[in-house]
């Protein structure tokens, strides 16, 4: 069997099943969307990240039916923002806020302490990263402008349910 063949009959099993998702392999069988979207566009490596329950990496947020992630560089008492960009996500459904940097109760929360992941992605405090479960970077957006991540999502999602053929 053709490697063409085996890459259609893997992305067509991902596209249907939770399972199939876990054979896609991004570095060799797909060529990522570049989203016209200030800041996207960018395939991430596999970093370091610190969780709850020890070392880990940043496909340990996406496994699963993850959907989207939009990871929040946040800073302690940004509680009220969080709040905010709640209100944001929440239009959409499928995008699941995590805090990076920051302890904040109640939420989920990782650590970067290495900086490896705000080294690749050039993200600052208040940076707010949008991910596609393959770990491409669809949007960089500020957690101030509520308006551009809105945005980033609708247009992410929309093109994720374009190539799903819904």
């Amino acid at each position: 069997i053709g490697a063409r063949a085996t890459r259609d009959a893997i992305l067509a099993l991902a596209r249907r099943f939770a399972f199939g998702k876990a054979l896609v392999n991004t570095g060799r069988m797909s060529v990522a969307y570049v989203y016209d979207l200030p800041g996207g566009g960018q395939s991430l490596p596999n970093l370091p990240l610190g969780f709850a329950y020890g070392p880990g990496h940043l496909i340990d947020l996406l496994r699963g039916d993850a959907g989207l992630v939009a990871l929040w560089f946040a800073a302690a008492g940004d509680e009220g923002q969080a709040m905010a960009l709640d209100a944001v996500l929440a239009r959409h459904g499928t995008v699941r806020l995590v805090v990076v940097g920051a302890s904040m109760a109640g939420r989920e929360c990782v650590t970067d302490s290495e900086g490896k992941l705000a080294a690749v992605t050039g993200a600052t405090a208040g940076a707010v990263l949008l991910l596609r479960p393959d770990m491409h970077l669809a949007a960089r957006c500020r957690a101030n402008d509520p308006g551009h991540l809105a945005d980033a999502v609708a247009q992410t999602l929309a093109i994720e349910r374009m190539m799903e053929g819904g």
